[in-house]
This record gives C-alpha cells, structure tokens and sequence, in this order.
C-alpha cells in the first residue's frame, strides 16, 4: 500500500507532514549535539523523548510546570514520549504484571500506568505512546506473546482514563502499541482491541529488541505480519515503528504503511564511525567518487571513516552535502579525530548524518506528492 501523507497536529497550531523522522534525545539532548549546534541545523524540529529520564526526574518537570521542550530549551517542537528508548538494548526478565522496567544510565525504575501518566502530564508532549509490553523476543513462548498483549491492553485502558480526566493533555495524542510478537493470532487480537479504543495513531512494536540489532530485522520473515498488521488499523491515524531502520529498510516500512521513524540508525551509524552517502534526493551527485575504491556500479549508504584509508583523503563525506561537517572538514581530518579519540569526531558525524538522514525524508515526502517513490527505490 501507502504511499500516502498525514499532517500531525502539533503545539500552537502547527502541523508535521509524514512520513516524519523523529530526532531521539538521551536524556533531554540529540546525542553528541548541543542546543546551539542543533539552531545551525536543517532539522525537522520534532523530537522523541524516550520515559526513563523523564520518570526519574517527574518532580523536577512537575514543580517548572512548562512542559518538557520548554524545560529542554525547544519550545514550539513537537515532542512524542515513549516507554523505551529504541536506541539501546531491552535488558529483558525484570517486567512484572503490574509494571514494566525503564532503564536510564544503568538505573532501573519500575514503572506502573499511574507513574507513567504522571511523567507524561509533567511532561506535556505533544504525543505519546501507552506504557506498554514489548518483551517478545524470537522464540518467545506463547504465554509470554499472550501477556504482552494482554497488559499491554490493560495498560492502555488505565492510560485512556487518566488522560480523559487530566485538561493539560486535552491536546495530546496518544498512541497504542500493538504487541504479539511474530504471532500472527496475539498480533490479530492486539490490533482489534487497539482500535477499538479511542487511540490517535499506533506504535508496531515488539519485532526486536531494540539497540543496533534492530537494524538486522529479517525483512522477509516480519514483511507478511506487518502488513497483516497495517490492514487491520484505520488509514487514517499514523504507524509508529520504532527501531534503526537502513535506507532500502524505512522504503519498504512506507511502502506498506509506517508514516513515523526515529532516528536510531543515525546515532548508531556515527558510534561505529560510519558517515552517511546513501543517495538521498533525486538529484544527480555531483561526483560519484565514493572514496571506496569500488565500482561505481556498487551501491554504498556509507563510509567507513576510521579506515586508514581515508587518512589523505581531503574531500568532504558527500561530494553534494550542505551540512557544516561537509563544508568546513574533510574525510582526512574526521579520521584524524577518530583514531585518536577525539570529542569533535562524532559531533561532526553526527551533524553530517543527521542532516543526511533528514534530507532524505524530505525527499521521500516529495516522492509521496508525486507518487515517484519508485524513483528514490532505484537509487538505493
């Protein structure tokens, strides 16, 4: 299906377009970037705040009373809030009936429907997910697929009644998760229920476990379940999918139905040193010397920038990029800061990946206009 748009409502009148890429904060910042380096950015000002930091620090947001953009000096941003961060492995055994394990800096907090909301009314977002239950990892038992829904559900339902009766999220969109694993009977269930509940849009959660080896998902094996999934749910309310998700990957999730990303795959991309080249407009490359030494024929998303090879190469990461790492540092030098462990390296990874990564779904939101996705597929 879908190759389709949404507006999201979001603060003081303003709307989001989807497909929509969501900037993740680690504890209230974009990794590796300050609020300053982020104004000279070219960035979708919309933002995923995963729960941890926000519950352990409830207090804090509750007695400021300005909401979380506010308190993190990005007023205006759409912010979306959800139980995980995507970004780092699932530490799995340590949920319980009544509540679910969030992690932050190596601190555990159980955390039940009452003391989310809590967060989440501190909080203010503009969006957010339902405490859920996302622990069915490959080979998962049945009885475990089956408590994951069935909580999940019940979790969403305390959620719906808390924000009914709390004025500071009249404006907030929530969004259920649907659960169940790789099993297609506990994924038909869950996303019955689901719509049946008042809900703004949905989370497809629950294919992996999160961290790096999101990006592994076996296309294949989740594709038939996924889109199973997304014919059950209404068209109308936006598809979360959460996890680090590859260029040719995020084509085929919109190419079925996902209208929201994250952008795990960028920080973890600019961890392992890599920077961004993946084609990500229409347009054609002004050289396409991808400093690989490989044929041109080869399709390349990234450069390995701690390779040796890179050491005397004084071009930018992409010959076409507007970025600040682009236009005022080279591969040479980038490589100098990796190999000796330099701050700077990453910080100009990460500005040039981001920018990259966003570029592209601007790209892929014109393609959804002019029903030219086709075009970008092919050059991927």
């Amino acid at each position: 299906m879908s190759r389709r748009t949404h507006l999201l409502p979001g603060p003081y009148g303003q709307s989001w377009t989807t497909p929509l890429l969501l900037t993740s904060l680690k504890g209230g910042a974009v990794p590796h970037l300050t609020k300053e380096t982020l104004a000279y950015m070219e960035i979708e000002p919309a933002f995923l705040a995963p729960a941890a930091p926000i519950v352990q620090q409830t207090e804090v947001l509750e007695k400021y009373q300005k909401g979380l953009t506010s308190f993190l000096g990005l007023p205006h941003q759409f912010s979306l809030m959800t139980p995980l961060d995507p970004s780092v492995p699932d530490r799995p055994g340590f949920h319980t009936q009544k509540s679910v394990a969030l992690w932050h800096n190596g601190n555990k907090t159980s955390v039940t429907p009452e003391m989310y909301m809590r967060g989440v009314i501190a909080a203010q977002p503009s969006a957010f997910v339902a405490l859920c239950d996302s622990e069915t990892p490959v080979g998962a038992s049945n009885k475990r697929k089956g408590k994951a829904v069935s909580k999940s559900l019940d979790f969403l339902d305390r959620c719906l009644l808390m924000k009914a009766s709390e004025p500071r999220l009249s404006d907030s969109l929530i969004f259920g998760a649907i659960e169940g694993g790789y099993d297609a009977q506990c994924r038909a269930f869950s996303a019955k229920e689901t719509v049946q509940r008042p809900v703004d849009g949905f989370l497809i959660d629950g294919f992996h476990t999160n961290g790096v080896t999101s990006g592994d998902l076996i296309w294949s094996d989740a594709q038939p379940l996924l889109q199973s999934i997304l014919k059950a749910l209404p068209d109308s309310k936006p598809r979360l999918y959460q996890g680090s998700c590859s260029p040719k990957m995020t084509l085929d999730l919109i190419e079925i139905g996902i209208d929201m990303f994250e952008s795990s795959y960028v920080f973890h991309e600019t961890e392992a040193g890599h920077g961004l080249i993946f084609p990500n407009t229409l347009k054609p490359v002004t050289s396409p010397d991808n400093g690989c030494h490989a044929s041109l024929d080869k399709k390349v998303d990234f450069l390995d920038l701690k390779d040796p090879q890179f050491k005397d190469d004084f071009s930018p990461i992409h010959q076409s990029c507007t970025c600040y790492s682009c236009r005022k540092h080279t591969r040479a030098y980038i490589n100098h800061l990796l190999a000796t462990k330099e701050m700077l390296g990453p910080v100009l990874l990460m500005i040039h990946n981001l920018h990259h990564y966003q570029i592209f779904f601007r790209t892929i939101r014109e393609c959804c206009e002019t029903d030219s996705i086709s075009a970008l597929r092919a050059l991927i």
